[in-house]
Order: C-alpha cells, then sequence, then structure tokens
C-alpha cells in the first residue's frame, strides 16, 4: 500500500465533492482519475435513478452528467431529479453532451445546467470553469447560511455500523486504527473488522437498525468481493447501506461490475490510509 500516493496533494478539511453521472465506464474513470488529481473528491453513478436518490445523501458541490447516457439517453432525465431538489440551494451541474448540436446545449440550459461541454474535451479549460462554478457556490453557501442558534442544545448522536472486510490482517489493523479517530459528526461510529464474507454473514451485522457503511475488499479468498456485494445488496435492498469497495482491480469491466452490482463507489490500490480515512470523513459528514 503506497502511503505517499497523495503526499503531493494539498488537502482542506471541506474539499469539493463532485458527482458524476455516466453509464459509459471508460469515460467515468478517465474523469474520476482526472479530478481527483485536482484534490476534488469523486463520487460517481452508473444508474441515473440511484444518482438521483443518493445526490441528497451525498450532499455533491457540483454534479457532472454525461448526456446522453449510454443506454437509453436519461441524463437529462437525472437532471431534471436534481435541479427539482434545489429550490433554496445552490449546486451546479456542468452537462457533457455527447451531441454537437445547438438544440442539446440549449435544452440542457433550460432545465438547469451551469455550463454545457462538449467532446472531444479540453479537460484543461473544463477544470478552470468547473473551479469557477465552485467559486460560486462557495460564495453562496457562505450568504445563504442561517445565524447559529444560541440555545444550548444537547445532541444524541446516532450509530453508524462500519464494518471492515478485508482477508489482510495489516489493513485491517490499520483501518480500525485510524477510523476510531475519525471525527464522525453527527454519528457515533460501532467498528467491526472481519476477514473474509463468511464470517461477516454469520455475524447478522446488517440487521441491526441504522446506518451502515461497508469497506469491502475486492479481492478474497473464502468469498470473493464481488460475491459479498452481490450477496449483500440482494438481501439488503437499503438505502441505508453505503458500500465503498477496495479493489486492485482496474480494468474497466471490473470496476463496471462492481458499480453494477451496486457498490457506491470505489478506490484501486495501491492507496493512501489517511486519503481512505479522510474520504470516509467527508462522506460521514455528509449523510442524513
Amino acid at each position: 500500500m503506497d502511503i505517499n500516493h497523495y503526499k503531493n496533494i494539498e488537502r482542506e478539511e471541506n474539499i469539493p465533492m463532485i458527482q458524476i453521472i455516466d453509464e459509459d465506464i471508460s469515460t467515468l474513470i478517465f474523469l474520476k482519475e482526472a479530478l481527483e488529481k485536482k484534490g476534488w473528491m469523486v463520487v460517481t453513478n452508473t444508474d441515473p435513478e440511484k444518482a438521483a436518490s443518493q445526490h441528497l445523501e451525498w450532499k455533491p458541490d457540483c454534479v457532472i452528467i454525461i448526456e446522453p447516457l449510454s443506454q437509453g439517453g436519461h441524463g437529462f432525465q437525472a437532471l431534471s431529479a436534481i435541479q427539482n431538489h434545489h429550490k433554496q440551494s445552490y449546486v451546479p451541474v456542468v452537462v457533457i453532451s455527447l451531441n454537437k448540436n445547438r438544440e442539446t446545449r440549449l435544452q440542457a440550459y433550460r432545465l438547469g445546467a451551469d455550463d454545457v461541454f462538449e467532446k472531444p474535451l479540453d479537460l484543461e479549460e473544463m477544470i478552470v470553469r468547473i473551479e469557477r462554478l465552485l467559486s460560486r457556490k462557495k460564495l453562496f453557501d457562505q450568504f445563504s447560511k442561517p445565524a447559529p442558534r444560541q440555545e444550548l442544545t444537547v445532541q444524541v448522536k446516532k450509530p453508524l455500523y462500519v464494518s471492515i472486510i478485508d482477508d489482510d490482517a495489516i489493513i485491517r489493523t490499520m483501518l480500525m486504527k485510524v477510523l476510531n479517530t475519525m471525527d464522525a459528526g453527527f454519528y457515533e461510529l460501532q467498528l467491526e473488522a472481519f476477514d473474509n464474507g463468511i464470517q461477516f454473514f454469520d455475524s447478522k451485522r446488517l440487521e441491526k437498525p441504522g446506518q451502515h457503511f461497508l469497506i469491502l475488499d475486492g479481492i478474497m479468498p473464502v468469498m470473493d468481493g464481488m460475491e459479498i456485494l452481490q450477496k449483500v445488496r440482494k438481501l439488503y435492498m437499503d438505502e441505508n447501506l453505503y458500500i465503498l469497495m477496495l479493489t486492485g482491480r482496474k480494468s474497466e469491466a471490473d470496476i463496471e461490475k462492481a458499480l453494477k452490482l451496486g457498490a457506491d463507489d470505489y478506490m484501486t490500490k495501491p492507496f493512501s490510509i489517511r486519503e481512505l480515512q479522510a474520504r470516509i470523513e467527508r462522506l460521514v459528514k455528509r449523510m442524513k
């Protein structure tokens, strides 16, 4: 595991989160890697309907939608659904259009897109324009933030069950150590580690009421990570369940399979434990 993988990226506690919605895995992977090199956090969706629902949970700072989406062209439907959630807030939406025509651009703007790009992309220009949108959002949030209430309130933290499933004892130990020191905001973390999927399912941990967060290794000898993922989603189709896949599988086919089976996001090895901790911390703070 390369602990220096992100050492040259300056990190801030509240760095921007970008949500990408695209059924084309090659484009999704390319954009995710490029934007994460900027130090931004990137979450991905291949299912437009799931993207719209998870949008509320993740609370991203910017959304990138590729239109038309490869299987059915539902990009504009996702755009409309997302805009309906923002009556009194501002989340910039960027559309990347595969159709080089004026009507597509006009339709995107009518539905609420803040910017439209056409392929082939000028990646450097796109990043600069996204930075401008993020600056506008930051300014909007500053002026719209309500004044803090003065009365003293006692806040009861909700449990968040974090399950680590990894056959590598060193990784399990490191993750348990760093997550024990993590600031989880409104949640109280209930951590438990498992060295294989059978042990995890036998524990019946997912039957505990409340929010669950799974950190799942993709390649394990007893039960493959894909098998665990598929079984979890089949048995527990619950919006209160978030799954982050850790995998050494970098092929588009493997990443596509993980996302199709229900992984909410992925990180490929080698990765930094510190970066993983920061990523989980930011996701948890944005959860309901």
